[in-house]
């Protein structure tokens, strides 16, 4: 069932369609886009969901996509997904601990407890030792505003001035020197919500898992600079692609 709709979910997008969930990363976006530029291709297509508007929501690729705009293309090639074939799910983050965190409990927008509340929270923080903390928007507030508000205080704290790991299961203790930061997983509804008010949420948080990825695709990028797409190039190469698709189904490890 993959392989026979693996090529047929590509689709060509105008990137005036195209909406965004979270933040960029501007040196992140930079080193996209200058490997985009030198290869020439656009090695994996983005994924997307087409949202109630129309228009279609980067789920997965948001610096890619970000780059093509960059590049001055006027399309993208993304790979469109419905409902049933990804899960929303977050990651987690590894930061050095410091005077921040200090500054952090400080922030009046935010309400540290020691024990999760009925509400799901923003953010459990675990430090060195195992001591938890969670993490909510002061005042009890549980509209969307001031969730995200919130939320980018938080994950602003500590982005913006030190080195992150992310992974992608939040158990165990941090090593000395370190605090885990580890946030929930919105749903679909929520996330499409937050793009329809044009909000985003913090770059590197939302985590899409993807049955049937499409990569190594290597779309050529003057096809996505042209003006008018090329339709019958554009043909030829999802024949291509038809013919190349192999999928593969043992664990592997990728040494990005």
């Amino acid at each position: 069932m993959i392989l026979a709709t693996g090529v047929n979910s590509l689709q060509v997008v105008d990137l005036d369609r195209i909406r965004f969930h979270e933040e960029y990363e501007p040196h992140r976006l930079d080193v996209t886009s200058y490997a985009i530029r030198m290869e020439g291709v656009l090695r994996h297509p983005p994924i997307a969901m087409q949202m109630r508007d129309g228009s279609y929501l980067i789920l997965d690729g948001a610096h890619r996509t970000h780059s093509l705009e960059a590049l001055n293309c006027k399309r993208a090639v993304l790979q469109v997904v419905n409902a049933e074939q990804f899960a929303l799910e977050s990651w987690s983050h590894a930061v050095p601990s410091g005077g921040w965190l200090e500054e952090l409990r400080q922030a009046p927008e935010i309400e540290w407890r020691e024990e999760p509340g009925a509400d799901v929270a923003l953010a459990e923080v675990v430090e060195e030792g195992g001591v938890r903390s969670f993490l909510y928007p002061a005042g009890g507030r549980r509209d969307l505003e001031s969730r995200l508000h919130a939320w980018t205080i938080i994950v602003d704290s500590y982005t913006k001035k030190l080195p992150v790991q992310r992974f992608s299961q939040c158990d165990g203790v941090p090593q000395a020197g370190r605090v885990h930061f580890c946030y929930p997983a919105w749903s679909i509804e929520e996330l499409e919500e937050t793009v329809l008010r044009e909000r985003v949420m913090p770059a590197g948080v939302t985590r899409c898992v993807v049955e049937g990825r499409i990569l190594n695709l290597r779309i050529p990028l003057d096809l996505l600079l042209q003006s008018q797409l090329d339709v019958e190039r554009w043909e030829q190469l999802m024949e291509q692609w038809g013919r190349s698709l192999r999928l593969y189904t043992e664990s592997v490890f990728l040494c990005e």
